[in-house]
């Protein structure tokens, strides 16, 4: 081999050798640790790539003129562990330029450089990941702490929280065992059709399967659950489908109503009572009423003196009048209130019977009026007043004729009453307007 071969082969191996090292010291800066080359014997910083100027803050030049103890917050843990002995990962703190430390990982390669023994330390920045863990923790203890405040709301809840699944119970707070007596382990898993009355099963597994498919159905109901010593409770269901561990499933809250129910019958049977015992007070005044109006009759009877004999059947008749109102009151199903159309055909008919008027027509009309007890017999007084007047006075002889009794409401309230005839008419004497009954209108 010549001279020159042998130049050209030097330099051939200078160019891989260059080459060689460009390649190194690029995948050297490219790793994103933070890589220091440190002397196991002094701590001396060899070298350093650019991940760990940007970590430490301090520029190459600076960094190779400390010793790795500078940029430790725990010289002495940071010796034990990185330079002397673990291989594997370790966390410390390190200090940044501006003296704040911050917690790293680190994994120590050894090895021998030139016959100096050194240390590769990989050093990776936990800031992130330690915050980022601790907000975990923090969002996990709260979750957990929001988790358990609810637990307690629930399982302390006076009304049944229960969520059933493919018809078992999945879950169910202590209310459960209040209601049915059994204890929490013997009510888990157990099918919910078991606690309820033989009778309301069928329209609850109903409703349960519609309630599951979305159907719009309704989901607040009232059925019975039968008690472990048989007794029957009363309660009303609220139910919501939902989908628990990726299965549907229906959330159940029950309220225990049997006392309610037993106080609203009990208001029911005292209101039929009170019904019964006001029904039978009508039925008697009425009877009442027409003893007084068969006394009157009979005392009439014996009086020769006409006017006096008519004094006494108009006063037969207004009682008669009064009487009617609580005879249809007791047959009406409103005790309040009576239909006044009935009543007035019914009062009308018994005017013109106690006359024997047949040569005169009358024509009631009433629609849609209802009035109280208190109302209702001064409106009877006056019809039977004004009714009595025009067949006495307004058909003389033989005269035919007709009486028209109208009663409507008002648009601005009230309502307007009317007693008309076709009759001869008359001044106030001939129509008795000094006369007690048109006082008494």
């Amino acid at each position: 081999m010549t001279i020159d071969d042998n130049g050209r082969e030097r330099a051939d191996e200078a160019r891989a050798l260059d080459k060689s090292e460009r390649r190194f010291e690029a995948l050297f800066e490219s790793i994103p640790d933070a890589i220091l080359l440190v002397d196991r014997e002094t701590g001396q910083i060899l070298d350093v790539n650019g991940a760990a100027c940007a970590l430490y803050g301090f520029t190459r030049d600076e960094l190779l003129t400390m010793k790795y103890a500078e940029v430790s917050a725990e010289p002495e843990v940071t010796r034990e562990t990185t330079l002397d002995g673990v291989d594997a990962g370790v966390v410390c703190k390190h200090r940044k330029k501006d003296g704040s430390a911050f917690p790293v990982e680190i994994r120590t390669t050894r090895f021998e450089l030139d016959g100096r023994a050194v240390s590769t330390l990989a050093v990776r920045d936990l800031s992130e990941q330690l915050r980022s863990e601790e907000n975990e923790r923090l969002i996990n203890r709260g979750l957990a702490a929001i988790c358990e405040r609810y637990q307690k709301v629930v399982e302390n809840a006076s009304d049944l929280v229960i969520i059933v699944q493919d018809g078992a119970i999945h879950y169910a707070n202590q209310m459960m065992s209040k209601i049915t007596g059994y204890e929490q382990d013997e009510i888990q898993g157990k099918s919910f059709i078991d606690f309820i009355h033989p009778d309301d099963r069928g329209i609850l597994l109903e409703r349960y399967m519609k309630n599951l498919a979305g159907d719009r159905f309704p989901r607040v109901f009232d059925y019975r659950i039968i008690h472990r010593s048989g007794e029957e409770h009363t309660v009303i269901i609220k139910g919501t489908a939902i989908e628990l561990e990726g299965r549907p499933a229906m959330l159940y809250f029950i309220s225990d109503i049997t006392d309610r129910k037993r106080a609203e019958e009990q208001v029911q049977k005292s209101l039929a009572e009170k019904e019964i015992l006001l029904k039978e007070i009508h039925h008697r005044v009425k009877n009442n009423m027409q003893i007084i109006s068969s006394l009157l009759s009979l005392q009439a009877g014996a009086i020769r003196d006409p006017a006096v004999e008519e004094a006494f059947k108009v006063s037969q008749n207004r009682v008669k009048s009064m009487a009617l109102i609580h005879e249809h009151l007791y047959q009406s199903e409103n005790l309040s209130e009576i239909d006044f159309r009935q009543y007035a055909i019914s009062l009308v008919r018994t005017i013109m019977n106690l006359y024997s008027s047949s040569r005169i027509k009358t024509e009631v009309d009433v629609e849609g009026v209802h009035l109280d007890i208190d109302r209702a017999i001064p409106c009877g007084l006056i019809i039977n007043e004004l009714v009595s007047n025009s067949v006495k006075h307004a058909f003389p002889g033989k005269r035919q004729g007709r009486i028209d009794v109208t009663m409507r409401e008002m648009p601005e309230g009230g309502y307007e009453l009317v007693v008309a005839d076709d009759g001869v008419g008359g001044d106030g004497e001939t129509r008795g307007s000094a006369a007690l009954g048109m006082r008494l209108v």
